[in-house]
């Protein structure tokens, strides 16, 4: 078992990211598609 300092902070720095979390999911999803259509085209430019 962690001490209880440990677990208080875990605590506090989960709390902090659920509370970004709305925030955080759709900025993430974005700059996957993003990543993956520059991928895809600079593939595409690479091959013709």
């Amino acid at each position: 078992m962690l001490p209880t300092p440990v677990l208080v902070s875990t605590h506090t720095r989960s709390a902090a990211l659920q509370r970004r979390l709305p925030w955080l999911l759709p900025l993430v999803g974005i700059s996957l598609v993003m990543g993956l259509g520059l991928l895809r085209w600079g593939l595409r430019q690479g091959l013709s």
